[in-house]
């Protein structure tokens, strides 16, 4: 295949890779925040939050590097999730 004929294995978009993130910023605009809601199999709901690195560290490069990452799970669903993770550890 020449150039602009097609994706390769290595471009093409991984669907592993969810794109469904709210973009926003922190107050200070030092560093990039996504958020997502996704609701599990088992009936609860999680919120998942990546940190991007901070742009005092990086510069315009702080979005290639998430530094940290939050899952919550709403108090009203606490619950369930206990029950499935205790059902997990059990398997």
């Amino acid at each position: 295949m020449g150039r602009g004929e097609g994706i390769s294995a290595i471009a093409a978009p991984d669907p592993r890779q969810r794109r469904d993130f709210k973009v926003a910023e922190t107050q200070d605009k030092m560093r990039t925040v996504w958020t997502r809601h996704e609701k599990a199999p088992e009936g609860y709901e999680l919120e998942v939050r990546l940190l991007s690195a901070s742009r005092k560290q990086l510069g315009d490069r702080l979005e290639e590097f998430v530094e940290f990452k939050y899952v919550s799970v709403a108090r009203e669903d606490l619950e369930k999730f206990d029950h499935t993770m205790q059902t997990r550890q059990r398997q």
